[in-house]
């Protein structure tokens, strides 16, 4: 019987928890509707019925914030940051994408070499 081996320390080999911080500050980026649910959903934990009840909309359209506040969020962070992945999705590099003048994207983001939104 082949024995299992134990999977390196998460921390220790990837951006992930890093890269969490910048998003859940860059949340204060999105529009307020979206930010709203994507908070509450992503943030606090709430289901998405609890979402649409709280702002008096249908549950297809909870969803729908949230789902646009997440692609809201993606584009923002890419136009800032380039991220390599592993084959798992986990962020272990983050290169920052020059503006349009050629110099460094100016971005709000604490992740060293990464500054999303401005």
């Amino acid at each position: 019987m082949e024995e299992l081996t134990e999977l390196p320390d998460a921390d220790s080999s990837n951006l992930n928890s890093e890269i969490a911080g910048c998003v859940a500050a860059l949340v204060a980026c999105l529009p307020v509707d979206q930010r709203r649910a994507v908070t509450a959903y992503e943030l606090q934990r709430i289901s998405q019925q609890e979402i649409a009840a709280r702002e008096s909309i249908s549950l297809s359209g909870a969803k729908l914030r949230i789902q646009r506040g997440r692609q809201t969020l993606a584009t923002i962070m890419h136009e800032c940051c380039r991220f390599e992945l592993d084959r798992r999705g986990n962020v272990i590099d983050i290169e920052q994408v020059p503006g349009p003048s050629g110099t460094a994207a100016s971005c709000e983001c604490t992740v060293e070499g990464c500054d999303p939104c401005e």
